[in-house]
């Protein structure tokens, strides 16, 4: 047997597919082949189970381990780790609470807690411009900055927080992500500028910003 086509056997098998054609091609040793197989496939299972109770630390809490695992065991059968990085897995993990709604907040607060750093925004450098370019200035969200429906979910002194702000607050990121300036934020939402800036610059959620 090739070796591609023998890898893919011993993948498919872990996953609970057939593994006749594997079998055939285990050497007799100490253990049953099945048994042998059954250890691989039990540390794949505690694996991945492990890595989505990491990510999703507060469903797991909020359902219990026996419920959680559950749900885990039946998603790792319709969903394979595709990438070598364990944080990578889980972004499909859906177990029905508020539509999917606490697995969205969960994921996009694991992001947050991975995303790389930014340099601090150069306030000294944005006080010296002159009034009239000010609303000319476009800024760029942190990299750990998520806006979720009515949440923020951003990094802020290594802890990873999520605060529910208000519309205008929203209309305000959303502006800032869509690389609006803040004057054109301000046309097309009538909102308070300066409010807005005071408390993400201080929080760190604009981590740089360009001047036209």
């Amino acid at each position: 047997m090739k070796l591609k086509k023998l890898q893919n056997n011993f993948v498919n098998a872990l996953y609970g597919e057939s593994s006749e054609d594997l079998l055939l091609s285990i050497k007799k040793g100490k253990l049953l082949k099945e048994e042998l197989l059954d250890i691989y496939r039990n540390n794949l299972r505690e694996t991945l189970i492990n890595a989505l109770q990491i990510t999703y630390s507060e469903i797991h809490k909020n359902l219990g381990a026996k419920k959680f695992q559950k749900l885990c065991d039946e998603f790792i059968k319709k969903n394979r780790s595709r990438s070598s990085n364990l944080d990578d897995y889980g972004p499909e993990f859906n177990p029905g609470l508020n539509s999917g709604f606490a697995g969205e907040v969960e994921w996009l607060k694991h992001q947050s807690y991975l995303a790389r750093d930014a340099k601090p925004l150069n306030l000294k450098k944005l006080k010296k411009l002159p009034p009239e370019k000010l609303f000319e200035v476009k800024f760029k969200l942190h990299p750990a900055c998520f806006l979720h429906k009515n949440l923020i979910i951003y990094r802020q002194d290594l802890a990873v927080r999520t605060e529910k702000i208000s519309r205008a607050e929203m209309n305000f990121l959303r502006g800032v992500q869509e690389n609006f300036s803040l004057y054109e934020i301000y046309e097309k939402h009538k909102i308070n500028i300066r409010t807005c800036l005071q408390k993400y610059l201080a929080n760190g959620v604009l981590s740089k910003f360009s001047a036209q």
